[in-house]
């Protein structure tokens, strides 16, 4: 694997473990109070609760270890299209589920008693189910396109990434997220967009390009014609209360002026992986009832990030994530002037590549305004793509 990845993922683990070896506090549910402990570093990295911290420390070891692992996997091209294609059709049967819930009026999801909320298939916030999905439908368009190029792939397949696509485009339109329906719609623009480029650029023959124009047609209007039969209410609902949530007493923009003041504080190490929830409290004390409820989360990953990690621990978790893109990027651009057969850098492997960096983009869009990277799927999920985007120079599909 790239030896930055692989330096990368050992610092944030050996971090994480020196907070939680070095914690300042654990909390005694017996007593109700915090017992200070002894600390072998005085002014080095320690959480303030370390039990919370060791949880999220074992997390990030074992998401650490899966992008190294599928890092290495992405060389062998059988296991890379099985691990993308298992991905891809996870979230089209996510999407089954929501769009039955939603058409027959489900309180709550199938196999649960009582009324979850705004929930959405297996998701119990309908939000992150929705940034689920934008992480699933960019791989089932990629697969799409994939197979309309091919001379071999049968029919039946090419209807299955299309129904995929369809399904999966208009559960998100349909799951009542505000952030996930404008970046899906975003997204798909895009991937539009590129596609109209390289048909400029020749990159696909004649007959291929009227094919998979005449196709990304007839997906609009199944999308739109699947998004009105599932229902559409509640996503308007939501969409006319935006007015009335513009303001600057909204409890997410208070809570971002929390957050961007923790983060002042947190300095070079942070509170401590995964103890937002403990060190919010102390810092709206002073104002009253503005924010009501129990804060589990910032509802913004970056300034979460910051507020746990710290800034050096910040840092080394940007290089992970966008350092894949960088990858990426280096790949497609280093091998350009070779041909197709000697870098491997071909127009499926291009197509693969846009379905993966379009699925991240919006992950990571929607993390500016609410914690889809706080939830266990999608941080999963999440790892899996970098992994895939750190091994680019080795990929060939």
């Amino acid at each position: 694997m790239p030896k930055v990845l692989a330096g990368v993922a050992v610092s944030l683990i050996a971090l994480g473990w020196i907070a939680v070896l070095n914690a300042q506090f654990e909390y005694d549910p017996d007593a109700l109070y915090y017992e200070p402990l002894n600390r072998f570093l005085k002014f080095g990295p320690g959480s303030i609760y370390r039990s919370l911290s060791l949880q999220s420390v074992l997390h990030w070891t074992v998401l650490l270890g899966v992008s190294c692992f599928v890092c290495d996997l992405a060389a062998d091209r059988r296991w890379r299209k099985r691990v993308w294609s298992t991905m891809a059709f996870n979230g089209a049967a996510l999407a089954l589920l929501g769009v039955a819930q939603r058409m027959t009026g489900a309180k709550s999801i199938f196999w649960s008693s009582g009324h979850s909320g705004a929930f959405f298939a297996t998701f119990v916030n309908h939000d992150n189910a929705a940034a689920f999905l934008n992480l699933t439908w960019p791989l089932l368009g990629a697969g799409l396109l994939l197979a309309l190029d091919s001379r071999t792939s049968s029919l039946r397949g090419k209807a299955a990434w299309g129904a995929g696509l369809i399904l999966t485009l208009a559960a998100v339109l349909v799951s009542g997220s505000r952030t996930a329906s404008l970046i899906a719609l975003l997204l798909f623009a895009a991937g539009f967009g590129w596609f109209a480029w390289r048909t400029y650029e020749g990159d696909f023959v004649a007959e291929r390009r009227f094919e998979a124009l005449a196709a990304g047609l007839l997906v609009l209007l199944l999308i739109a014609a699947a998004t009105v039969f599932a229902g559409f209410d509640l996503s308007l609902e939501k969409w006319s209360r935006l007015k009335g949530e513009l303001n600057i007493n909204n409890s997410r923009w208070v809570a971002y002026q929390v957050c961007w003041k923790m983060a002042g504080k947190a300095g070079s190490w942070g509170f401590g992986p995964g103890t937002f929830e403990t060190a919010f409290p102390y810092f709206t004390q002073h104002l009253g009832d503005a924010l009501k409820g129990r804060w589990t989360f910032a509802h913004q990953d970056y300034l979460q990030t910051v507020i746990e990690w710290g800034y050096i621990g910040s840092a080394l978790l940007g290089i992970y994530v966008f350092g894949g893109f960088v990858q990426w990027y280096c790949a497609g651009r280093g091998l350009r002037g070779r041909s197709p057969s000697q870098s491997g850098f071909d127009l499926r492997n291009k197509i693969l590549h846009l379905g993966i960096v379009l699925a991240l983009a919006g992950v990571l869009l929607h993390a500016l305004v609410d914690f889809p990277l706080q939830i266990f799927s999608i941080q999963l999920y999440t790892a899996i793509l970098l992994g895939l985007l750190w091994g680019s120079l080795k990929n060939k599909l």
